[in-house]
């Protein structure tokens, strides 16, 4: 799935990247997955799930599209001039990291199984490991490439 609107942004900004090219990729992905997720659940696993599509893209619309609209209009209109902003990449930071904190609280308070530490600890270790291990994938393939590279010249 793709990542939400406000972190690709954040995340493209802060690399240098094409924001729009970001945004786009994002939109696009959450409006897919609406699809493809009942599709590939049925294929792995041989079951699928109901959703309710019309819900999923109205409120995806509402949290998506409806902000993101307001914003371009606002900006083509002049109405808000980014450049009189400086505080703006410290206050979408902040707020990126005040929109995972309440997910974070929700997914517990709203969790049907109870959760110890070792869960939590578990779960965060896996992460760090499958991210260093797609680290090393990463930086082995592009050495690999650039070592071909300097052969081919």
């Amino acid at each position: 799935m793709p990542p939400p609107v406000s972190s690709a942004i954040i995340i493209t900004k802060a690399i240098g990247g094409n924001e729009a090219a970001a945004v786009f990729n994002s939109i696009i992905g959450s409006f897919l997955g609406i699809f493809i997720t009942p599709f590939s659940l049925l294929f792995f696993l041989g079951s699928t799930a109901i959703i309710p599509m019309i819900n999923s893209v109205v409120i995806l619309s509402q949290t998506v599209l409806l902000p993101l609209g307001i914003g371009l209009m606002l900006r083509h209109f002049n109405i808000i001039q980014i450049s009189r902003l400086p505080h703006l990449p410290s206050v979408s930071q902040a707020l990126l990291l005040f929109i995972i904190y309440t997910t974070f609280c929700d997914a517990f308070i709203t969790h049907d199984a109870p959760m110890n530490a070792s869960d939590i600890l578990i779960t965060v270790v896996l992460v760090l490991l499958i991210q260093l291990g797609f680290l090393y994938i990463s930086f082995y393939c592009s050495h690999a490439q650039n070592g071909i590279l300097q052969l081919m010249l």
